[in-house]
């Protein structure tokens, strides 16, 4: 996931001023119809969160195979708020992309 994240290629213009994924999807403008550059970092957003969830979700069966319960109880509690927070992060850009 983490892989398709940097393999999406680079569009527009924006990515010459700025140097993050980041901060392409933020600049996108509301008003501007289907701005191709800010939706294709929101979905690179998107597949990042999504690599790294997966990555938290190998490590926390790691930790529940040695039986820290209470590791994986904060973890889990963890990885659901980073995974809530890059699906929303990335389902408003790629909204504000959009429209």
């Amino acid at each position: 996931m983490v892989g398709i994240a940097f393999l999406i290629p680079r569009i527009g213009s924006d990515y010459e001023k700025s140097r993050s994924i980041f901060d392409v999807a933020f600049s996108g403008k509301w008003g501007d119809f289907f701005e191709w550059p800010a939706m294709l970092c929101s979905v690179r957003i998107f597949f990042l969160g999504c690599g790294i969830c997966l990555f938290l979700t190998a490590f926390e069966e790691f930790i529940f195979a040695y039986r820290k319960k209470t590791l994986t109880i904060n973890f889990i509690l963890i990885l659901i708020l980073v995974l809530i927070l890059v699906v929303c992060l990335s389902v408003f850009f790629l909204i504000k992309g959009l429209f």
